[in-house]
């Protein structure tokens, strides 16, 4: 009583007979196809009666089964003995982690196998790979915002110098379920202004890079509930320039910056037929740009307010993935977004300013795609509209007039929810 008969991922094989196995559990090998044989008995007396049967399928890039294709299990040249508790009408079988199967397990006089009953279906927690890539194009996202926000020009205004910024973030990211992140994104660079006969010109050159984890939450209707984990971490190189024309207030700016990001993922909610959890992990490039144009107002002697509209893009690449041994594709990413906003800064005294604003976010994109075997997966997003408020205070020490120090924190509502704190510093040659 107990004893238990487990045979991994071979097939073809073929002995004389077995015999007292209440539990007989075999692991298909990822080649298994319909008509293969995975034991042979030779001898005679074959007998599995009583015996509780079950097969796990190791996943495979190979066409699926069709219905009443069959795979036999047993095979007794002289003969089987069987009874009721080794034939199961419904069989809901995993194959890998992407394909459910509905199966049934019977027998003849020869014979124990395996007949499909119906083909085979998308596993829909799969869908939580994709939130991996929805995590990434986050991570990206908030870099740049930091390198583009409208506190750093007011930080670097007519200032020539090196400068650094770091920011952390906390954000809940709606995606048909959620993703939730946490992490640090810093830029370190130099910065450039000159006056032009339009106006006024600002560049600056930048490196960045981010580090955040993430967990993420699927719910499906007729499926267990998914958590997953990971974390993402980028670097990569930027530009940005700005030209302020005189006399009206009127502003010009756009950005340029690409580099590499890695991810891993890790569930253990999602497991195959040998209880291995679902893991990967791999490396993107991206890139990303924004374009910009407002308008600053002098409000009165010691304040000024900023309108802007500005549109964002960013693009992760694709990649392959290899889980639990099938393949699957990720498309490349992309994010478009529009920011509409104000911002009014006020001088409070010489060295020291204080500002706050507010503005609304839509994102127009943000899906993340992907497929396995003929089965396109359901695609989490970023798609949804986000309000967003700011505050902040930036000084001069009086005893370093080289050298400004910026704080500020937002925080977030609708698709995004969550705060981020950023700290700058900057000197001037």
């Amino acid at each position: 009583k107990g004893n238990k008969l487990e045979i991994y991922r071979t097939k073809d094989i073929t002995v004389n007979n077995i015999k007292n196995f209440e539990h007989l559990h075999f692991y298909l090998p990822e080649k298994t196809v319909a008509g293969d044989t995975i034991l042979k008995l030779t001898g005679s007396g074959a007998d599995i009666t009583g015996a509780k049967v079950a097969v796990s399928f190791k996943g495979n890039d190979d066409p699926l089964l069709k219905p009443k294709e069959r795979i036999t299990i047993i095979n007794a040249e002289q003969g089987l003995k069987s009874d009721a508790a080794n034939k199961v009408n419904h069989i809901a079988a995993l194959q890998g982690v992407s394909t459910l199967y509905n199966l049934s397990l019977n027998t003849d006089p020869n014979n124990l196998y395996l007949e499909v009953k119906e083909d085979g279906k998308l596993n829909p927690a799969t869908k939580s790979f994709l939130e991996d890539g929805i995590a990434a194009l986050a991570h990206i996202n908030q870099g740049g915002d930091m390198a583009t926000g409208a506190w750093l020009d007011d930080a670097l205004e007519s200032k020539n110098g090196l400068f650094g910024i770091i920011s952390g973030q906390s954000s809940r990211y709606k995606t048909g379920s959620h993703v939730d992140t946490k992490g640090v994104s810093l830029i370190s660079g130099a910065n450039h202004n000159r006056t032009n006969t339009a106006g006024a010109f600002n560049a600056r050159g930048f490196f960045e890079a981010g580090w955040a984890n993430y967990d993420s939450f699927n719910s499906f209707v007729n499926a267990p509930n998914v958590r997953a984990s990971g974390d993402t971490r980028y670097y990569g190189l930027g530009v940005y320039a700005k030209q302020s024309l005189k006399d009206n207030g009127v502003y010009l700016e756009g950005s340029l910056r690409g580099g590499k990001i890695e991810s891993n993922y890790k569930s253990a909610d999602i497991v195959d037929g040998e209880n291995n959890p679902a893991s990967f992990k791999g490396k993107r490039n991206y890139y990303g740009m924004h374009i910009a144009a407002g308008r600053i107002w002098d409000i009165n002697p010691s304040g000024k307010l900023n309108a802007y509209a500005k549109l964002f893009y960013a693009r992760l690449s694709g990649n392959n993935q290899v889980i639990s041994n099938e393949t699957y594709t990720f498309a490349a990413l992309t994010s478009l977004r529009s920011r509409l906003g104000a911002r009014y800064t006020h001088n409070v005294k010489e060295g020291l300013k204080t500002y706050a604003g507010l503005a609304w976010e839509k994102e127009y994109k943000g899906d993340a795609r992907g497929s396995v075997k003929q089965f396109a997966i359901d695609a989490p997003s970023l798609k949804g509209n986000t309000a967003i408020a700011e505050l902040g205070i930036s000084f001069v020490p009086e005893n370093n007039k080289k050298l400004s120090l910026d704080f500020g924190v937002k925080g977030y509502a609708g698709q995004r929810k969550g705060a981020s704190a950023n700290a700058e510093i900057s000197y001037r040659f």
